[in-house]
């Protein structure tokens, strides 16, 4: 298996060159907490992290693939998990909201070698595009989540697939790279003829393990969502926080802490849902489960 170390990726340039490397490999090793002041960086095997800029203008956006999936065939029903015998999560974050968070989510991920997922709404893309464009130029996935995160199962196919192509439009246009096929359905909200929709267009439904919580209900502190991440969280956990909250980001220097600890690494979604394993497979979600977002 590839080794890429990686040492402040967002900052390095993406080059055709490193692009065709990428593209002709296959999974690459995976990216852990890295505490700070360490000599040498974790590993970051980030894919998705090195993909060469789009093309800007004559691209489509349908065509602009995130490398880490070459080969990978969406299917109609969501991940919700990787492998639980494998010692990786992937935390992710939604952004559709307000771009609060933003700022000290990256530095905090930077000081700590971390590369994770971002789900971008194309509205969001269009009203942040400079924090859009610093998320990926920090080499973080990026997944579709959607142009006006509207509920999904209230929508005709044809409204569906505006949403998800104008939002894959507005990603390429202002981070330079496309999401696909990484999908999350706003306030998880699906059912099987959406995902039927979702699948035909080239992309994967990425659910979460474990919701922080951080934008439901009352405002939570970072006390909370550590306290909820750390009581739940296990290899194979897909995360769910929100760039929109600022307690969250906070909480992970001690969520980063722990995994460190229990030897658990932090990876992108694609790592994690593609992550090897002899004794068990990603889980998937035959039927839609009912949703804890608001």
């Amino acid at each position: 298996m590839n080794r890429i170390i990686l040492k402040n990726a967002g900052k390095q340039k993406y080059n055709a060159a490193l692009g065709l490397f990428m593209a002709s490999a296959a999974v690459y090793s995976v990216a852990g907490c890295h505490k700070p002041g360490s000599t040498t960086p974790a590993p970051s095997g980030r894919a998705a992290a090195l993909v060469p800029k789009a093309p800007s203008a004559a691209a489509k956006p349908a065509n602009v693939v995130n490398v880490a999936f070459v080969g990978f065939r969406p299917s109609a029903r969501e991940f919700v998990s990787g492998p639980g015998d494998v010692k990786r999560v992937a935390l992710t974050f939604d952004a559709g909201a307000d771009d609060t968070a933003v700022p000290l989510l990256l530095q905090t991920l930077s000081e700590h070698n971390v590369h994770c997922t971002f789900f971008l709404t194309g509205a969001f893309c269009k009203q942040f595009p400079k924090q859009c464009k610093a998320i990926a130029e920090a080499g973080m996935e990026l997944g579709n989540h959607s142009f006006h995160h509207p509920h999904f199962t209230q929508r005709t196919d044809a409204q569906i697939k505006e949403e998800i192509l104008g939002a894959e439009a507005e990603i390429v246009k202002v981070c330079g790279r496309g999401a696909k096929p990484l999908f999350r359905y706003p306030f998880g909200d699906s059912d099987k003829r959406v995902r039927a929709v979702v699948a035909s267009l080239g992309y994967q439904g990425i659910r979460w393990t474990l919701d922080s919580l951080d934008s439901v209900g009352k405002p939570k502190n970072s006390d909370f969502v550590t306290a909820r991440i750390l009581s739940k969280i296990k290899p194979g956990s897909i995360t769910l926080m929100h760039v929109s909250r600022v307690e969250s980001a906070k909480s992970l220097p001690r969520i980063f802490e722990y995994l460190d600890k229990s030897g658990i690494q932090v990876v992108p979604v694609s790592e994690l849902l593609l992550s090897s394993s002899t004794q068990s497979k990603p889980h998937i979600l035959a039927q839609n489960p009912p949703s804890t977002r608001q």
